[in-house]
Parts: C-alpha cells; structure tokens; sequence
C-alpha cells in the first residue's frame, strides 16, 4: 500500500514574492502614493501657471496661424503682434511645418477659447484611450504633471502621442499603421526622425511606402493652403537663435543636446539606434513605442520638459511591476525640468530589452583563460 505524501504548502498558500514581499501590494499602494504626489504638484502648477500667463498660450500661435495670410505664416513678428490680444510679451511664432495646416485649420475654424478646450479634449481623450490600449494605467497617465502641463499650455503633444502609439500598435495592418505615422510626421516630423530606420530593421516596406505616401500627400495638399516650405525652412534657424537666446527656456529643455551640447550626440545617437534595432527587431508594442519617442527626444536639439509626457504610458506599460519603474517617477517628481526622467525611461528599456532576450540567445562575450601548460 503506498503511502500518500500531504501537498506542498507553496500549492495551497499564495508564493511570495521575491524577499518574501508581496509585490502586487506594493504597486497598488505605490500607484495611490504616485498619484496623491502628482494631485498636490498638479493644484500648485495649475495655481503658480494660471497666475503667471492664461491657459492655451502654446496653443495660441497655432490657432493663430491658421488664421492668418498663410504667406505670413512665418513671420515671427507679425505672428506674435496677431496674439497680443490675449498676451502680450514673448515672440511666439508658429513653426510647424506647413503641412500641419491640414490639422489645425479645423481649430482656426473657432474662437480660441472653444478650440482650445476641443484641443485638449479631443486629443487629450485619444491620448488616454490609446495608453490603456498599450498597457498603461490611464489614472496615473492623466495625473503625471507632464501631462498636466501639455494641456495647460495646449501643445500637440496628446495628438501626437496619440498617433504614434495607434500606429505602433496597428502593426498587424502595415498600410493603416504607415497612414497614422505619416500623420503625425506631417504634423511633428523631429518626432519621427527614426522612424526610417525602424521600419528598415523590422522589414516592414508596406508601413514604410505607406507612411512616405501619406506624409507626401499631406504636403503637396498644404501647397493649397498657400504657406511656403521654403519660409519653414528659412525659420528654423531663426527659431532655434531665439531659443538660445531665452535662458528661461535653455533651462526647461528637455534633451540632452539643449543642456550639455554637441558632445552627447557622440552617446544619445548610437543608444537611440541601438533601442530601436532591438526593440523592433524583438520588441513589444511598449518597447517599441518607447524606443521610437524617446529615441526621437534624445537626439532632438529640441524640445521643452512637457515633452517627457509622450513616454509616460510606454513607461507604464513595460509590463514590469510599477516599483521597476520607480526610479522614473521619482526623476519626474524632483527633476521636472530637465533630461533625467528622459535618461532613466531609455535606461528601463534597455533592461527591460535585455529581460526579455532569451538567455540562450544574450550575446556572451568569451572570458580569457590563461593558458595551461603542457
């Protein structure tokens, strides 16, 4: 007669955690203290903003120049004379390229105020929807001061992110996915600087015609809307001496190359690379995301600190416990303005690549043996 053994105790308790600690728990506590921390910091930018400039001053050129003779769309002086109404001090010019006329024409349509609340509803919602559809928790998405901020000051940010992420996701329908791209880089182009080179890792041509199609096609029909490529491109280098010349905003820059100069292209350029090789030869629609936006950011000249709101739901949806990602949040938090949350979110994707990289196939450099004698 054999003897019956009882069951392990690991089949009928719940398994610990690593170090015995209940992981699960410690995200739902830390999501809850996340989010209080970001309620607080959000009343106090929203307090210290408001008292300082009304909302939507970002959004105001926008609107504005998709009122105005598309001829003198760039004029930077002229421009800024338009919004006076509303604010007056800063140049304030509109450097989208003309192609982004398609898009925000639908705005000037409106009065400021009621487009503004459009804009930041309308995209802020796709923004939102599209995060939960990769992964991240929408509560903590809508808290994160970036995120705050981008509606406050009514930048495109939410539109784009929104694109992007929809087209990353839409990889099982190659010709949508290359219409979403194309898009977004009529609207924000720096933004998908490596986008090409994704595309051309992963193999995937259809995206690839598709997207330079549609981004095409959005150009020539701006031609309709009378605004010259060649003025956009004469006003690039105009805007970027005014933003040098500003210490206010050299101070809320974003990048890496505004901060500390020409010398971090030597590093931000070949990690941009290397996180997209991986993350589109192997990687999830997080790492993907990630490594196309945070990879665009790091090898931007510019771009301000709310721009950090496009990796926010990425981050979130690494599908590593939230205490992973801890070191983000904290940067976000005690560094707002600057280029460590941007660093650190890079750095948790190139780990997170690394995890997720069978062991059998992590590239083992062989270790040197000293030689034996005969």
């Amino acid at each position: 007669m054999t003897k019956t053994t009882a069951p392990l105790a690991a089949s009928t308790a719940p398994a610990a955690g690593f170090l015995g600690v209940d992981w699960a728990r410690v995200d739902r506590v830390l999501l809850v203290g996340l989010i209080a921390v970001f309620a607080i910091m959000d009343i106090r930018l929203l307090q210290i903003g408001l008292a300082a400039q009304p909302p939507g001053l970002d959004f105001l050129p926008l609107w504005t120049g998709a009122r105005v003779d598309p001829s003198r769309i760039y004029d930077f002086a002229y421009l800024t004379d338009q919004q006076n109404w509303l604010f007056a001090g800063k140049v304030r010019p509109f450097i989208y390229p003309p192609s982004a006329l398609l898009f925000f024409k639908f705005f000037g349509l409106m009065p400021f105020w009621p487009a503004y609340i459009v804009l930041v509803g309308g995209t802020g919602a796709l923004f939102l929807w599209v995060s939960r559809r990769l992964g991240a928790d929408w509560r903590l998405v809508l808290a994160a001061m970036p995120v705050v901020l981008a509606a406050l000051v009514g930048q495109a940010t939410f539109l784009i992110g929104g694109l992007v992420m929809a087209a990353v996701m839409a990889r099982g329908r190659p010709v949508l996915s290359g219409i979403l791209f194309g898009l977004a880089g009529a609207i924000k182009p720096q933004m998908l600087v490596l986008l090409p080179l994704a595309l051309l890792f992963e193999g995937n041509w259809r995206t690839f015609w598709a997207t330079g199609l549609t981004a095409a096609a959005c150009g020539v029909v701006s031609l309709l809307f009378g605004a010259s490529w060649i003025g956009w491109l004469e006003a690039l280098p105009k805007f970027t001496q005014l933003v040098e010349r500003d210490p206010s905003l050299v101070a809320t820059m974003l990048t890496p190359y505004a901060r500390w100069g020409h010398a971090t292209l030597l590093f931000t350029v070949p990690a941009a690379i290397a996180g997209i090789w991986l993350a589109f030869r192997s990687g999830d629609f997080a790492q993907r995301t990630l490594a196309l936006l945070g990879g665009a950011l790091m090898v931007s000249p510019y771009a301000m600190h709310y721009e950090i709101a496009l990796v926010v739901p990425a981050v979130l949806a690494l599908r590593r416990p939230l205490v992973w990602t801890l070191p983000f949040w904290l940067a976000l938090i005690y560094y707002p303005c600057g280029p460590a949350a941007l660093i650190i979110a890079m750095t948790l994707l190139f780990i997170s690549l690394w995890q997720d990289i069978p062991r059998t196939s992590r590239l083992v450099l062989p270790r040197w043996r000293r030689p034996q004698k005969a």
